[in-house]
This record gives C-alpha cells, structure tokens and sequence, in this order.
C-alpha cells in the first residue's frame, strides 16, 4: 500500500471551482493528470517485453471508465488509465496480462513491466500532479479571458 502526502489541495480545489464551469475543471483535471501519468507509461513502453513491438505500441494513457458507469456511484473525482489500448487489438489485453504474471498452464514465464513502471514512478507522478494542475488552471484561464475578450467586441 502506498501513502503520499499532498499539498495545496485546497487552493487547487478552489481554483478548478473558480473556473466557471465543471466540465471545465474536469478537463482541466484530467488533462493534468494525463500529463502526470505519461512518464508511467514511457517507463512500461521502456520495459514491455520486445517482440513485434504490439504490446508496447499498445501501452497508452487515456479516460478511465466513470465510475457511474462501473457501480452506478458518480463520484467527484477524476481518473485516468495507463494500460493496454484494446482498440489497437483486443487479443493484446490477454497477452498483456500474461507476460506481466506468467501463464504456468503455457510455461510462461512473467516478465512484468507495469507494476515495476507503476512502483518507480508513482511518487514522482504525485508530485508532478500540482505543477500540471496550476498549468492548465492557468492556461483555462487565459483561454475564458480571450473568449470574454472576443465576445466584448
């Protein structure tokens, strides 16, 4: 189990509010957590077993599943998902799965590559969060004063 300290959280939160908009500050969420995961996803590129190359094309960030479409629960957060794109083959879920635990029943031999890039960057990503998040507040920002601008005209 992991525990992380976060600081600022209050202030980001009061930030996103002053948005204007909550879908706005769910992009501008799930923007800055995408960017935050990328380097967690380079790393599983990096270590993915070599063979065709599949898995490690396949290995991308992207919209987690809601969770109100999970468990019926539409919580007030924000997810992303670093994983296996099945839209690039479905079969790669299965094969992905199996070289990162092994299959003893084939004889394969588990060759991980998520948890190791998960375990190495989780405390870095973290504290990529905050920076990323006061980017795209920041950016949002500019961007409603440019339309305020426009629509002023």
């Amino acid at each position: 189990m992991s525990s992380f300290k976060f600081e600022g959280g209050k202030e980001l939160e009061a930030a996103l509010m002053n948005l204007g908009s909550r879908v706005t500050a769910r992009n501008v969420g799930r923007r800055a957590l995408t960017k935050a995961a990328e380097p967690i996803a380079a790393k599983a590129r990096l270590l993915a077993p070599k063979d065709e190359g599949d898995l490690e094309r396949s290995i991308k960030v992207g919209k987690a599943i809601p969770a109100y479409q999970r468990d019926g629960n539409r919580g007030d957060y924000i997810a992303v998902f670093v994983g296996i794109d099945a839209s690039v083959d479905e079969r790669l879920v299965v094969y992905a799965a199996e070289q990162e635990r092994g299959n003893p029943a084939r004889n394969l031999e588990a060759q991980p590559y998520m948890r190791p890039a998960w375990d190495s960057e989780k405390g870095k990503a973290v504290d990529r969060i905050a920076p990323e998040l006061w980017d795209e507040i920041t950016a949002a920002n500019a961007r409603a004063a440019r339309k305020a601008e426009r629509k002023a005209k």
